[in-house]
């Protein structure tokens, strides 16, 4: 049972999972990939402390498996528009840049 005196504050906020601007709604693939690119911009210009650095990199892990799991379910979505007549979907595979 959680305490009734207690109040929420930065270091309760900083402990939560990433969230979407909009928590109502799943997180779109664009949100990850932008607050990620941020992350990896602070990450990269160095000058924060250990364990702010640790919980950046554990925040990026966290948006990176949130996008591949979305990026998984386009690709089912997309398998499942391009099955063949004989029910085997069809894959056909990106061109390297």
């Amino acid at each position: 049972m959680s305490d009734p005196s207690h109040t929420p504050s930065d270091s309760d906020a900083e402990k939560a999972p990433p969230q979407a601007p909009n928590a109502e709604r799943a997180p779109r693939f664009e949100d990850l990939l932008a607050r990620t690119e941020k992350l990896v911009q602070r990450l990269e210009h160095g000058g924060l402390p250990l364990e702010e650095s640790i919980k950046g990199y554990e925040e990026g892990i966290l948006l990176i498996r949130s996008a591949q799991k979305l990026l998984d379910e386009a690709e089912r979505r997309i398998d499942l528009l391009r099955k063949r007549e004989d029910e085997t979907p069809e894959r056909t595979p990106f061109p390297a840049p």
